[in-house]
């Protein structure tokens, strides 16, 4: 028999775990109603020198380019790279962008590569705050193409403890093809989450950030269409109130 804390910790990495669905054609649609967007620059469209709502990409782990195969723009990442060339980076993104010099080329990578960001840390880049209600749920939806590294989009949700935002609520999106053939292609991955903890139902977050994690094995990423958007119960509006049946009555 297990141990107890093994149990446990692997019941708890499942409730960690959101499960991966993939659709075909376009976003996934089960008749859901759906309220507004939440992540107005999910689509990274705008922005100057870096999109609007995120952190700067760095241009060295994560770059803000022409989506691939399409129009308009998208986030790429790059995991094949090591820990030292994107810390020194980190340090000329502490300086105003019209004194920052331009990224220099990352060190060329070698052997098994356990020592580069994918074996560790991975390329991250975290969204601004979004506002949600707290105990509802939430479609959270990402398109998605890889060309080999694992990528999770994660949710972190924040409480206010004594006038400061805390983290107390993480899931996340694991967004990998199923098929390794379609490794290099768009695909949308979806899921629906409720901000709450189940162990401590009395607190109450109020804002969650998307932290994107491109990870092993090394390589590159691109993310597009990332949405965040309220799911209201069948035959309800967004404020609540029962929606009225079109035409006449029999």
């Amino acid at each position: 028999m297990k141990p107890a804390f093994v149990i446990i910790a692997a019941a708890a990495a499942a409730l960690l775990l959101l499960t991966t669905v993939q659709a075909r054609e376009g976003l996934i649609e089960d008749g859901a109603n759906l309220g507004p967007e939440l992540l107005p620059q999910g689509d990274f469209e705008n922005g100057e020198g870096s999109p609007e709502g995120w952190d700067e990409v760095d241009d060295i782990s994560g770059y803000w380019v022409k989506r691939p195969g399409g129009k308009g723009k998208c986030l790429k990442f790059d995991s094949d790279i090591y820990p030292k060339d994107v810390d020194a980076r980190a340090e000329e993104m502490k300086l105003p962008r019209d004194k920052r010099p331009k990224a220099r080329p990352k060190t060329p990578t070698s052997g098994k590569k356990y020592n580069t960001i994918a074996g560790g840390r991975g390329a991250l880049l975290w969204s601004d705050y979004v506002e949600v209600e707290p105990g509802a749920t939430y479609r959270f939806v990402a398109e998605v193409n890889t060309y080999a590294p694992e990528t999770k989009l994660f949710i972190k949700g924040y409480t206010e403890i004594k006038g400061e935002r805390r983290i107390g609520y993480k899931k996340y999106l694991k967004c990998i093809p199923e098929d390794k053939n379609d490794l290099g292609s768009w695909k949308f991955y979806s899921q629906d989450f409720t901000v709450e903890n189940p162990y401590n139902k009395s607190m109450k977050f109020k804002w969650v950030k998307v932290m994107i994690m491109v990870f092993w094995p090394p390589g590159e990423a691109y993310i597009d269409n990332v949405s965040i958007k309220k799911v209201i119960a069948p035959g309800k509006k967004e404020d609540g109130k029962e929606e009225k049946t079109k035409g006449k009555d029999k």
